[in-house]
């Protein structure tokens, strides 16, 4: 019944290592470290993914953008065109739209940045958007200053972890 959830299992040299001391009755530290070892082989592709690296890139780029005094210029600089009357739909189009440009640019897609390009966008709307008032619609200054937060290490770590808990969550799914 597990196969058909993990299709099939890795048949590297350090995996049949893993399953060998596993099979062994090894101990527990033997096992993990075995495991950290063919991990580490294994998501070595990662490093080399354009669109992970550029959407981790962008990431990185919005918190320092918020620290910036015209954030708006300093996006535009990275390709996030905001219109003036700027909205959270209107960032998440940009994100994207810049994440779109920058692919197109370097040599295209991979099902790992798609993935990426989702998740930092989701991240994004699902972090600013508790910050926004709920009674009027927010409006462009309200968004700006939410995104603004993000200069501060809590912000940012917050909207890391939640970039890279729902890429680990499509990735798995």
């Amino acid at each position: 019944m597990g196969h058909v959830r993990l299709g099939s299992l890795p048949r590297s040299r350090a995996w049949k290592e893993v399953v060998g001391l596993i099979t062994a009755g090894a101990d527990v530290s033997q096992i993990a470290n075995a495991t950290i070892r063919a991990a580490d082989k294994a998501f070595t592709f990662v490093l080399n993914d354009k669109g992970f690296t550029e959407a981790v890139w962008l990431m990185t780029q919005l918190a320092i953008a918020a620290k910036k005094e015209n954030l708006g210029e300093h996006l535009q600089s990275l390709g996030v065109n905001l219109p003036q009357d700027t909205s959270l739909p209107d960032l998440a189009a940009a994100v994207s739209e810049a994440l779109d440009n920058k692919l197109e640019s370097n040599g295209g897609r991979s099902d790992l940045g798609e993935m990426s390009q989702r998740a930092l966008v989701g991240a994004l709307v699902e972090h600013i958007s508790p910050k926004l008032p709920s009674l009027f619609a927010p409006g462009p200054d309200d968004v700006r200053a939410a995104l603004a937060a993000l200069g501060k290490k809590r912000e940012f770590g917050e909207l890391s972890r939640t970039f890279f808990a729902k890429l680990t969550n499509e990735t798995v799914s």
